[in-house]
């Protein structure tokens, strides 16, 4: 049995190594929206205008402070997502694009949610909450493929039979 929770724990320690990248990823995409939303949102309720206003309401140029920090969560939110680029072709290297991808964007999807809905109230229904669960089921389905289907080129001449031999050369032939 210790043999069995050994090669258990090496597995999990695998899985944890390969999604880690793909996390980090899918956070710190999740995270660039909030300096995104602070930077680019122009309706009334905008939260920076109101903390200027709040704060600042004797202040002369609010204006240009408004721009500023603007600016400054602009900046914030592309750092932000360099970051997330970098994990994410991490996880490409580690995972395979397929992998990769489908990790990233349901942990993205997952932590935007927390994020919407924990600090700008954003409501979440109950069809986003069906979509999370097909989500993560097709996040199991390809995270327990094993293996690589794709053969090469080479790989199947190689294998190649007198009919497959024969069929080819007539297909070239067109």
């Amino acid at each position: 049995t210790w043999d069995i929770q050994f090669i258990g724990s090496c597995k999990m320690r695998a899985f944890l190594t390969s999604i880690k990248p793909s996390l980090l990823s899918g956070l710190f995409s999740s995270i660039a929206v909030i300096p995104a939303k602070l930077a680019f949102d122009g309706s009334d309720n905008n939260i920076l205008r109101l903390f200027i206003e709040e704060f600042f309401f004797s202040f002369g140029g609010k204006n240009a402070l408004l721009w500023t920090l603007r600016i400054f969560f602009a900046i914030l939110a592309e750092v932000l997502n360099a970051f997330m680029l970098k994990f994410y072709v991490h996880s490409l290297n580690l995972n395979g694009a397929t992998k990769a991808t489908v990790h990233t964007f349901s942990c993205n999807f997952f932590f935007t949610a927390i994020i919407g809905s924990s600090l700008f109230g954003e409501h979440l229904s109950l069809r986003w909450g069906f979509a999370a669960i097909i989500m993560m089921l097709g996040v199991v389905l390809i995270a327990r493929r094993r293996g690589n289907n794709a053969v090469s080129y080479t790989h199947l001449r190689a294998h190649e039979t007198e009919a497959d031999l024969v069929c080819r050369l007539l297909l070239e032939k067109k």
